[in-house]
């Protein structure tokens, strides 16, 4: 099959394709054109001419060469595989720590997100593997306030700002 020589030929033509390309700019337009479901851009970057171009596609940037790329791709595991889907056990900004390792220490999980007032997620729990098997009620201060403990999309408090 011999290559294409314009973006009209380029192989294809469905949004619901991924496209995995390096730097070819018109292979990239014709991707955000018909909102691709996905864009991996391999070792290069969006060009600055197309960042302003409205489009759904979601797109992503590697330093691997395509070939990699494919190949990590092809080898990882679906989300849905690792995630649970339903009865997903969440804190909110202002749960008591204590009620939070309770529940910790009951579901074992490996980590349990954290949402805002607005229900989006602001930060992550990431319980330490050597836990303690028991929890205990009301230490020393009284009942304390659940925070991020790591900052998720949202941000979250910074460590400096003890």
């Amino acid at each position: 099959m011999p290559l294409p020589q314009s973006r009209e030929s380029l192989l294809f033509s469905q949004t619901d394709s991924v496209v995995i390309c390096g730097h070819q700019p018109d292979l990239i337009r014709r991707a955000l054109e018909l909102n691709v479901n996905c864009l991996v851009l391999c070792q290069t970057e969006l060009p600055e001419e197309l960042r302003s171009l409205e489009t759904r596609t979601c797109i992503i940037s590697t330093p691997c060469d395509a070939y990699r790329a494919v190949r990590l791709i092809y080898h990882s595991t679906p989300i849905g595989r690792i995630c649970r889907r339903k009865n997903l056990v969440t804190f909110h900004l202002d749960d008591l720590v204590d009620d939070v390792k309770e529940i910790v220490l009951k579901e074992r999980a490996s980590c349990y997100p954290i949402l805002d007032e607005g229900g989006e997620d602001c930060g992550i729990v990431v319980p330490e593997p050597s836990a303690p098997a028991t929890a205990q009620k009301g230490g020393a201060g009284g009942p304390q306030r659940a925070g991020p403990v790591c900052p998720g999309p949202g941000g979250g408090p910074d460590p400096g700002d003890h």
